[in-house]
């Protein structure tokens, strides 16, 4: 009994000592230093109590009690160990925040984690086996976040206990005395040449890339660079106040093929304070292609309004649009409203907001490419008001929610301005007619120019320019459409983006010139509508730039009949593109390594895996095993291994009343094989009890066994005995006997 304690408790030692190693490594890496006292007492009271129940006559029933409890307390705080879960991984790659409300669960669950991983490790029989794995893992960890020199002291404890283990299991010995020089040598060499990996790293620009697309997929929060009006020059006071001389920036920014006219979304607001616009529920970010979030999607982009469409309507079918960058932009992607498909090149990671903005973990760069498809729509387009009256006689489940967040106005507003929007759509009922009432007012009745007379401080930049100057540019007529809309009950925001006018090709070459501002307008049933209420420039006619595009085509007898435009020519192909939209290498090199690598050596790393473990398969297999092994016995002993695992792949026990020959003979009986397992039997029982040396022919016979056994194993039976033998060492495996 007494050394039978004393081996429990040097199990109990070693495995302690091994598993808290780890766990103070991990902790260390997790930034959860605090908890490092609690963690080390849990882990030694799990493992001692653990290590204690091997004494106990019922040690399986009180373990299966034990595992019982866990995974019920594990049920119960179910979402507290998959918050913690998230954090950890968050932590891995370099995104802290999630981790900090769930700091002690994500404590107590690496505890765990690392408790269960010391305790399967068997320290103390044949770990040299197992314990590879944790600490393979563990350091695996600390080369991903590059803080192998930072929490490398931390794994000598479990080194001193890994060397140990295996030099105790080579030597068979188990004197500490003779393994210490080993363990010296070796942890001297290993915390050498540590150092070294931290600096010379072959694979560290791709686990940097997956690292970084991890985060970008799952954990994106960093602040993003937004798209503003004040980066071309058309807010030339600052973001924070409207107005001023306008100086645009007549620099190349993206090539666009697009059937017709189309305004491209960058930024979208919806709060206004008298000097300026601001988006202030745009904060929650959503991964566009997680099936998760469709229902959002379709919501903020209008992808089932208006229910109940005519199938052959022309004003709602989608369009094709690609958009080529010439230049760096910020994060925001240029896309209409209305977008149904989103196909985007190379590693740009798409996410929307509440706000409907779509935008890219990182800011544009040039060659970036991507693809929408899209209807394009316009308030004044012929039809749209037949198709807004029809629609508002649908129920419309987020109308007023809508209509709360987007006809907020501040109060100092005069009432003149009141006066004036509803003396503008006076004799008007319906929504429609109102905002184009509003739209060609502001058209005809307002100047353009880039020079306006700029406001005094603290004056409200829409009531300047409606009640005093009338004169400006795309901002100033934005700003008045939105806030007009919302004073006669209309749901309306702010957009700032480009406006792109193809030529006769089908293709816009977009400048900073073509930067603008416009207002869209939500519709019940329908859904939003752009409408662009900037008058034309007189001194550029025949130039519609930004802030200058020609007033929308009418639709509505309330305002004065136009022309109806003629049909847009078909898209042409876009320069460094073929006529599937496809991106041409040869026209655009600076896009030859748009590919993602990392997926790419994620792909590689796994089929090397693959190729691994079937490398350990063919190397453990019976006949290979034979043809090292040194002696006779050995080679007849690795056949009958391999038929001990056979026959209990078929389920064939042998009973207790039954000598070796017996069984052998009932078990050819029952499976009708043509195989020698009688006289395989009898040589059994001489060899094992006999203290007979096998003979060659013997060998032979015992191939034979296995091998007439194998064919009558199931497939899966023959695959999952495969792997089993990969992972189990030789001497354990089972022998029959």
């Amino acid at each position: 009994m007494r050394s039978e304690w004393k081996a429990i408790g040097r199990t109990a030692a070693l495995t302690v000592l091994f598993s808290e190693s780890l766990l103070l490594v991990l902790l260390r890496l997790f930034g959860l230093d605090r908890w490092m006292p609690l963690s080390a007492l849990v882990c030694a009271a799990l493992t001692v109590g653990w290590t204690l129940t091997g004494l106990l006559p019922f040690r399986r029933t009180a373990r299966i009690v034990c595992l019982a409890i866990a995974a019920a307390v594990g049920i119960w705080q179910w979402a507290g160990l998959w918050n913690a879960c998230a954090g950890l991984f968050g932590a891995v790659i370099g995104t802290r925040a999630a981790l900090e409300m769930w700091s002690l669960e994500a404590a107590l669950l690496l505890t765990a984690i690392v408790t269960a991983a010391g305790l399967a490790a068997r320290i103390g029989a044949g770990a040299a086996n197992h314990t590879w794995l944790p600490m393979g893992l563990c350091f695996g960890a600390l080369v991903w976040v590059d803080q192998i020199g930072i929490t490398l002291w931390l794994f000598i404890p479990a080194v001193a206990v890994m060397l140990f283990s295996t030099a105790e299991e080579i030597s068979g010995r188990r004197s500490l005395r003779r393994v210490l020089p080993f363990m010296a040598v070796i942890s001297l060499l290993a915390f050498g040449i540590a150092p070294l990996l931290g600096q010379w790293m072959p694979l560290k620009p791709q686990a940097d890339r997956l690292r970084q697309y991890i985060q970008d997929i799952l954990f994106y929060t960093e602040p993003r660079n937004v798209f503003t009006l004040e980066t071309e020059g058309w807010m030339p006071l600052g973001g924070d106040r409207m107005g001023g001389a306008a100086m645009p920036a007549d620099h190349a920014v993206m090539t666009v093929r697009t059937p017709r006219k189309i305004y491209l979304r960058g930024t979208i607001k919806n709060e206004y304070n008298g000097l300026a616009w601001y988006d202030t529920i745009g904060g929650r970010r959503y991964l566009w292609y997680l099936n998760r979030w469709n229902g959002e999607r379709s919501r903020l982009f209008d992808m089932d309004l208006p229910e109940n469409a005519p199938a052959d309507s022309e004003l709602l079918a989608e369009r094709t649009v690609t958009v080529l960058m010439e230049s760096s932009s910020a994060s925001s992607l240029f896309v209409p409203q209305r977008v149904r498909r989103l196909n985007v090149q190379g590693d740009m990671i798409p996410y929307f907001n509440q706000s409907s903005e779509v935008f890219i973990t990182r800011d544009q760069e040039a060659g970036d490419l991507y693809t929408v498809s899209a209807p394009l729509l316009a308030g004044g387009d012929v039809g749209t008001e037949q198709l807004v009256r029809a629609a508002g006689a649908q129920a419309d489940a987020n109308y007023e929610a809508i209509l709360r967040t987007y006809t907020l106005l501040p109060d100092h507003l005069q009432d003149a301005l009141y006066d004036l929007a509803r003396e503008i759509t006076a004799g008007r009922t319906e929504p429609y007619a109102k905002a184009r009432a509003l739209q060609v007012w502001l058209q005809t009745n307002c100047a353009y120019s880039l020079t306006p007379e700029t406001a005094g401080d603290n004056v409200d930049f829409v009531s300047w320019f409606l009640l005093r100057t009338r004169t400006g540019y795309c901002t100033h007529f934005a700003s008045a459409m939105t806030v007009l809309c919302r004073m006669v009950g209309l749901p309306a925001r702010y957009v700032e983006g480009y406006l792109a006018e193809p030529d006769a090709e089908g293709v816009a070459h977009v400048t900073g010139l073509n930067a603008h501002a416009w207002t869209e307008v939500y519709f019940a049933g329908f859904g939003w509508l752009t409408f662009d209420a900037t008058a034309p420039d007189p001194n550029r006619q025949n130039d519609d730039s930004a802030g200058n595009p020609p007033p929308p085509q009418a639709d509505s007898a309330s305002v004065p009949p136009e022309a109806e435009p003629s049909p847009s020519p078909a898209p042409t192909e876009m320069p460094g593109e073929d006529e599937n939209g496809e991106q041409d290498d040869q026209e655009n090199p600076e896009n030859e390594s748009k590919e993602t690598p990392s997926l790419w050596w994620l792909l590689i790393l796994l089929l090397l895996a693959l190729l691994a473990l079937a490398a350990r398969v063919m190397w453990t297999r019976p006949n290979r095993e034979a043809r090292r092994a040194k002696t006779e016995r050995q080679r007849w002993e690795i056949w009958l291994q391999a038929l001990g695992e056979t026959l209990g792949g078929l389920n064939e026990r042998r009973l207790p009343e039954e000598s070796m020959e017996t069984w052998l003979r009932r078990v050819r009986r029952q499976l009708g094989i043509q195989a020698p397992l009688d006289s395989l039997g009898a040589a059994t029982s001489q060899v094992f009890y006999g203290k007979r040396e096998p003979a060659a022919t013997q060998t032979e016979e015992a191939q034979r066994c296995f091998e007439a056994l194998w064919q009558a194993l199931p497939g899966r039976v023959r695959r999952r005995l495969r792997l089993k033998r990969a992972f189990v060492p030789l001497k354990k495996r089972r022998v029959i006997a």
